[in-house]
Parts: structure tokens; C-alpha cells; sequence
């Protein structure tokens, strides 16, 4: 029998973009993948992270647009509800890899950004999909087949740190997290190496989270305006960290490729850079609310509140950090009943980045008052001119870089889901406070101690499917998915909404999808 070796590789390394890699290779951070770059045919690839944050990978693996699967924000109201979406709950639309699977293929893949194990059924049992150190967290540790994770946790163990811990200060503290983060980076490389060693398929996925993690971590030890940067721990510590994390990668991923066979086809996706941020999640709430477009419930502080702030500082941080879970739902209980649903006529989430505004829609939501037309219009309107008013307190800059009506702007199968307005705050510098003479001034409660995410994303292509020729650009993160197929051989469905790139083929003319292609924006 002749031993199986994969046609297609797809290595996706989470947390950087064009202007980070090109970045940490030109520092020497990259010594082994800089080369393999620079002779790769390179795919510049754009998302829309900017307003649907968690978009990005369930467009690029789906090829199916946000407006028709409505994944766009960790933590969502649930429309026509005022339910909470929990990640764990979401299906991304038929991923790639089991259109290629349903078509005979063997596909191993490891830790999809948001992508659960699929309900079984015997037209997947050539699939091997593990759930070992996805990032965000959102659903235990799993596997297709289920044996799988049991299996790879008892060789491998769990992965020692794929969450960022905003609460980490010192030196120490934060050294410690990096080598975890390293060796959660070495653990994977094992995993995968195991893997195709085992059962090698004709595909394989494998995400590199750990640079996503560290960027968050440690994206503000090199912003001396950042709130969260501690000059003593930046002269101990500068871009250190940051750089054993890519390093790590950079080994990892030379290895796994070193170990692939010439004919396998390699891409190397790079999206959701971190970039640093000030702050502003909670400003949306606060205008909506001194305006009075959101009703406030008048309620002193709950029991569990109560309790909370008697229990002492350090331990209140043990807490965070081991029922997280436990305190969002706290969180959600607290939002929800401090608003006069039967007053509202539009909210919004106080913890989705930017300004996430939905309509208090008669009709559709459980306690809408708004009629949908021309009144809902109306309010957007109103909305749009008292966020435009707004400034930086004491600059005279706008506060506001831009505002979207998302649902009217990506009409699809999921718009429903989709907030009716985003509001993009100017969230690159820092700022105390953002006024008007509408409303005075309103002081900015989050300092954004994590950093927020960039729109591009970079493929690195080479192999024997790839032709040769310059950089090509002006191509979507959902025309990933139809891609990988072509070089797989298989048509994509007509479901997906992207395009096979066909320039990118060698020996293809394959260029349009069968539905035609929403314009891009």
C-alpha cells in the first residue's frame, strides 16, 4: 500500500498580520520562515475584523460572508432574544475540510479557530478534528472522533496556557506566562509531527494560537502611553517575551514543514493581528444611557454584589481567573436588569470592543417598542448625530472614526444577527474621556488592557499547485475556503459566497464561485 503523504498542508499562525511578520522578520525573529516567505508566492488577504470581530476564521474556513452566518462578536445578543450567545453554541458553516472529506479525502485538523468537533455521521469518518488548545477557550477540550482528545491529552498532556491573563504585572508573573506559551508551542509541534505520523491524511490544518495569546499579553509592555505599561517592567523585560513566543513558532513550524514531503502543497495564513488600544467598550452604554435612548432601572446592588466587593482584592482575582465563566454570567445578569426594557429603544453590549448599538425592535425583540421602517431609521439617525458630536475631552478631535448601519450595509441569510449600528470609537491613542455640549462629557471606563485586532491577513503560498508570479491582492478572507478546495480538486459549493483564486493555481482557470460574489467593501 503506498503510504499516504498530504497533497495540501494549511498552517495558520493566529495573532499576526502583514505588517507583524514583516516586522518580526526584519528583526531576526523569523530565522527559519523569513526565507520561506520571501520565495512564496504571498496572497494579501483583507477581513472585516474591524466590525465583526470573531468573523475572520469562520469567513476564511467557510467561505460563507458574515451577513450569511452571523458569527461576529465573542458574546452576542441572540436576536430575538435577550439571551446571550455563548460560543460554545455556534456551527460555522460546513468548514472546508469536511466538504473535502465528504468527498473522500483523509483531513486532520488541530485547533480551528471557534470550530467545534461535527455531530458524527459515517461520511466523516475521515476526519480527524481536535480541540486541544483553541483560543478563545469556548467549549472543554474535544475531538472528532471523540476517543481522539483522551488519546492525545494522555501522550501530550493539556495545553499550559492558551488564555491570556490580563491581571499579570510583574516580571516574573509575566516570564512565567511566556514559557508556558512556549510550551504550549512545543507541545503542538509534537501533536502534529504525532499525528502525520500516526494517520497522515490529505490534509492538514494546524493553528498556531500562541502568538494571538502572547499578543494580547504582552502588547502593552512596549506602550509607554498605555495605562496598563510599568516602565520598570518594560526596561527589565522590553520585546523579549514577545519574541521567544514568535521564535518558538518560527522552529515549530520550520520542523512541521521540513517534515512534509516535495509534493505537498503549503499555505501559510497569517491573521487577527494585535495591535494596542485605549480603551472604549463601555462608552456606547454610557452615551446611549445620559442620552436617554437607553432606560436605566433604578436598583441597588444585588447580594452577589454585595458579597463580591467583602471578599478581599487578591482573592477576588483568584476567582477571575478559575470561574470565569461563573462571573461573566454575573456580569450578563447584572446588564440585562439594569435596563427598563419597556423605556428602551436601543442598547448596547458594554463588553464587545467598540460600539455594538441594536434596536429595541418591536416585533423582534422580546420587549421591542421601536417600530422597524421609518421610526427605526429615525433613531439610527439620531444615534449617528449625537455619537458624531462627540470629541476627545479637551482636544477637539472626533471621538467617533467611524459608524456603520451593519445590518443594512451586509443584507444575508444571518443579518438578523448582526448589531443595526457600530460605532468605531478613536481608540488609537490614549484618552480620558470623550464630550460634547450635548451630553458633557463622559469619562472612558475600559483602558483596554488587552489590545484589539487588524483587518489584513497574509498567505504565504509554495508547492507544486502554486504558479509562479507577483503578489496578488484585493482578495477576501471567504475566498480562502473555495482555494483550498481547487487545490485539493474539488469544486466548491455553491453555498460558499468567495472565489477560487485562480491566479494563484497552477494549471487552473477556475476564478468565479457558482452564486455570485458579494461586492467588497
Amino acid at each position: 500500500m503506498t503510504r499516504r503523504a498530504p497533497r495540501l498542508a494549511v498552517i495558520a499562525i493566529d495573532g499576526t498580520d502583514p505588517q507583524s511578520i514583516a516586522r518580526y522578520a526584519d528583526a531576526g525573529w523569523l530565522p527559519q520562515l523569513a526565507g520561506r516567505f520571501a520565495r512564496a508566492r504571498r496572497v494579501e488577504l483583507q477581513s472585516l475584523a474591524d466590525l465583526f470581530l470573531n468573523s475572520p476564521w469562520a469567513c476564511a474556513v467557510s467561505g460563507v460572508a458574515v451577513e450569511n452566518h452571523g458569527i461576529h462578536v465573542f458574546r452576542p445578543i441572540k436576536s430575538g432574544t435577550l439571551d446571550i450567545a455563548d460560543g460554545a453554541g455556534r456551527r460555522i458553516p460546513t468548514p472546508f475540510w469536511e466538504t473535502a472529506v465528504r468527498a473522500g479525502l483523509r483531513a486532520t485538523v488541530l485547533d480551528a479557530p471557534n470550530c467545534g468537533p461535527p455531530p458524527y455521521e459515517p461520511a466523516l469518518d475521515g476526519l480527524r478534528l481536535l480541540e486541544w488548545g483553541a483560543h478563545p477557550a469556548i467549549r472543554p477540550a474535544g475531538s472528532f472522533p471523540p476517543s481522539l482528545i483522551a488519546d492525545v491529552q494522555s501522550r501530550h498532556g493539556a495545553h499550559p496556557y492558551h488564555d491570556d491573563d490580563p491581571s499579570l504585572t510583574t516580571s516574573d508573573e509575566l516570564t512565567a506566562a511566556q514559557e508556558r506559551i512556549c510550551e504550549g508551542v512545543r507541545a503542538r509541534e509534537r501533536i502534529i509531527i504525532d499525528m502525520l505520523d500516526r494517520d497522515p491524511p490529505d490534509l492538514l490544518l494546524a493553528t498556531f494560537i500562541e502568538a494571538h495569546v502572547a499578543g494580547h499579553q504582552f502588547v502593552n509592555l512596549t506602550a509607554p502611553s498605555h495605562a496598563r505599561y510599568d516602565q520598570a517592567v518594560s526596561a527589565a523585560l522590553g520585546d523579549k517575551l514577545m519574541r521567544r513566543v514568535v521564535e518558538s513558532v518560527d522552529t515549530a513550524v520550520s520542523n512541521i514543514v521540513r517534515r512534509l514531503p516535495p509534493e505537498t502543497t503549503v499555505l501559510v495564513i497569517c491573521m487577527g493581528g494585535v495591535r494596542v488600544t485605549y480603551g472604549g467598550s463601555l462608552l456606547l452604554d454610557d452615551v446611549l444611557r445620559k442620552a436617554g435612548i437607553t432606560a436605566s432601572r433604578r436598583s441597588g446592588p444585588s447580594l452577589a454584589q454585595r458579597l463580591w466587593h467583602l471578599i478581599p482584592a487578591r482573592q477576588r482575582q483568584v476567582i477571575r481567573q478559575r470561574a470565569p465563566d461563573f462571573l461573566r454570567r454575573q456580569s450578563d445578569a447584572q446588564f440585562l436588569s439594569s435596563v427598563d426594557w419597556t423605556a428602551t429603544r436601543a442598547f448596547a453590549l458594554p463588553w464587545a470592543y467598540d460600539g455594538y448599538l441594536r434596536i429595541n425592535q418591536r416585533g423582534r425583540e422580546p420587549h421591542g417598542i421601536v417600530a422597524d421602517g421609518a421610526e427605526r431609521a429615525a433613531l439610527l439617525g439620531e444615534v449617528e448625530a449625537i455619537v458624531s458630536e462627540l470629541r476627545i475631552a479637551g482636544t477637539g478631535k472626533p471621538a467617533v472614526r467611524r459608524v456603520v448601519r451593519t445590518q443594512d450595509e451586509y443584507r444575508g441569510r444571518a443579518s438578523a444577527e448582526l448589531p443595526d449600528l457600530r460605532v468605531l470609537w478613536k481608540d488609537d491613542e490614549p484618552f480620558d474621556a470623550v464630550e460634547s455640549p450635548r451630553l458633557g462629557r463622559i469619562p472612558n471606563r475600559d483602558i483596554g488592557p488587552r489590545g484589539a485586532h487588524t483587518d489584513p491577513g497574509v498567505i504565504f503560498a509554495w508547492g507544486p499547485a502554486i504558479a509562479a508570479g507577483p503578489k496578488i491582492a484585493g482578495i477576501r478572507d471567504i475566498d480562502f475556503a473555495p482555494t483550498a478546495l481547487a487545490l485539493l480538486g474539488i469544486d466548491p459549493p455553491e453555498a460558499m459566497d468567495g472565489r477560487v483564486v485562480g491566479d494563484l493555481l497552477r494549471g487552473t482557470t477556475m476564478t468565479e464561485p457558482a452564486p455570485a460574489r458579494r461586492a467588497m467593501r
